[in-house]
């Protein structure tokens, strides 16, 4: 069983030597292992701590602006932001103008697709699909476990390197696999408890009613999966999983519109349906690339509707822009939903990674600033302010359509934070910036920091 390193002790000694920063790097078993690979230290002195853990960030640059200031890290928490006096009391480090942000938030991925080696590239989307179904059926159930635990750690373990706190996964529930993957997910998610928070968005299905209701009751299921466009009624399929929302009060996840085809029926009809439900703030939509195929007209008035709905757009850029599109003639759409048009109507937008290295899209590292940085450039976004709304979409808004009310850089916050080698949010995407801290409950659990950017409390 994969358990995580114990906490750096801080008692005794006044002086800390090295305290070690685990590298991610993958154990084969779908975890991390711990100092495997290569270790980063951070140098210092600190006294007086009895065992709090404190950190204090000096002359960091503050993620979302231009303010530089010291940040005090106490008790898994944002203790203090502006001039802060730490000697004496914790572990400095010198961040000389770096960006510190929130750990970045992946609100959409798939860890039991994930590294689905198989043999051929899929033709689109449906033929990846039947490419999945093909290696669920020739995988013996009874391995599924471990197969999901194995390619599903390996993403979980680049998410940590790659600085993410929170990782919201969609989990496969079908007549093939059952609720295997479910289960594998469920113990990816306790393996990594306390380094990385795992969310699982799982489909209702009526024949694992009871498999399904007892994990509602257990807390085990963040988000109600779902796919109604693709359903043969699709204004039945939203308004079960309305009624099912409702009934075990749990919010709703949904893949909707996702693709070429000229009809955001499904997407007007969820949104006005959350609308008469009163389920304002509770309804996640992700892809909607249709959307960007109809007139924009049509268009607007669906994104009115999403607006006062308070939904949550979650856009796939890589996966999409890989998939959609292929039919195209002259012009070739891009593959992504309309981000700027729904930000403006004042639609809270995420970006997550979606497929990673399987059929649905062959690519991908399960970072979060790589995803940003594609988007940046698939709207033509290369100011400073530009990048930081892009950089949001992977931080606050993705907390946002993550639950999270109590993320951000703010005092009393969660402390965790990921100090990146950049002087700004710009740099930091273009330059897909290392992860020199990582930070999880005010803990370091990934990083690259060497001793040189690290100064003693004397």
């Amino acid at each position: 069983m994969l358990c995580a390193p114990p906490a750096p002790s801080l008692d005794g000694e006044n002086k800390v030597n090295a305290l070690q920063i685990p590298y991610a790097a993958d154990d084969g078993n779908g975890g991390p292992a711990w100092g495997a690979g290569r270790e980063s230290n951070i140098m210092g002195r600190q006294t007086g701590m009895k065992g709090s853990g404190a950190i204090l960030f000096q002359d960091v640059r503050l993620a979302g602006g231009s303010t530089v200031a010291d940040v005090l890290v106490r008790d898994g928490r944002i203790a203090a932001i502006g001039r802060v006096d730490g000697r004496g009391e914790a572990v400095v480090v010198q961040g000389t103008g770096r960006l510190l942000a929130p750990s970045f938030i992946d609100p959409h991925t798939h860890l039991d697709k994930a590294f689905l080696e198989t043999p051929r590239e899929a033709e689109g989307l449906m033929d990846a699909v039947l490419m999945t179904r093909e290696y669920q059926q020739n995988l013996p159930l009874a391995d599924v476990q471990a197969d999901v635990i194995r390619r599903g750690g390996r993403v979980l373990a680049l998410e940590l390197e790659n600085g993410t706190g929170l990782v919201r996964s969609h989990v496969s529930v079908d007549e093939i696999w059952g609720m295997e993957a479910f289960y594998a997910s469920c113990e990816l998610r306790a393996r990594y408890a306390g380094r990385l928070d795992v969310q699982l968005s799982v489909p209702y299905d009526r024949r694992f009613l009871a498999q399904w209701e007892e994990a509602a009751r257990a807390g085990q299921i963040d988000y109600i999966a779902g796919y109604p466009t693709i359903t043969p009624d699709y204004r039945a399929a939203v308004d079960e999983l309305i009624a099912v929302s409702e009934k075990y009060a749990i919010p709703l996840d949904l893949h909707v519109d996702e693709s070429d085809a000229a009809n955001i029926d499904c997407f007007r009809y969820l949104m006005e349906q959350t609308i008469a439900h009163g389920l304002h703030g509770r309804v996640n939509c992700s892809h909607v690339t249709a959307l960007a195929a109809v007139p924009h007209r049509e268009a607007e008035e669906a994104i009115a509707l999403c607006a006062r709905a308070e939904a949550s757009v979650i856009a796939l850029p890589s996966c999409n822009l890989f998939l959609m599109g292929r039919g195209d003639r002259g012009i070739v759409r891009r593959g992504i939903t309309r981000i700027a048009e729904l930000e403006q109507a004042g639609v809270n937008v995420a970006i997550g990674s979606d497929n990673i290295r399987d059929p649905f899209r062959p690519f991908g590292n399960a970072d979060p600033l790589e995803e940003a940085l594609l988007t940046c450039q698939l709207l033509s976004r290369g100011t400073e302010s530009g990048m930081s709304d892009v950089l949001r979409m992977v931080t606050g808004n993705a907390a946002l359509a993550s639950g999270r009310q109590d993320y951000g850089l703010s005092v009393g916050a969660p402390a965790d934070l990921v100090l990146l080698d950049a002087p700004d949010e710009k740099t930091a995407l273009i330059e897909n910036a290392a992860r020199l801290l990582v930070l999880k409950n005010g803990r370091p659990v990934a990083g690259e920091l060497s001793g040189r950017h690290v100064h003693s409390c004397d």
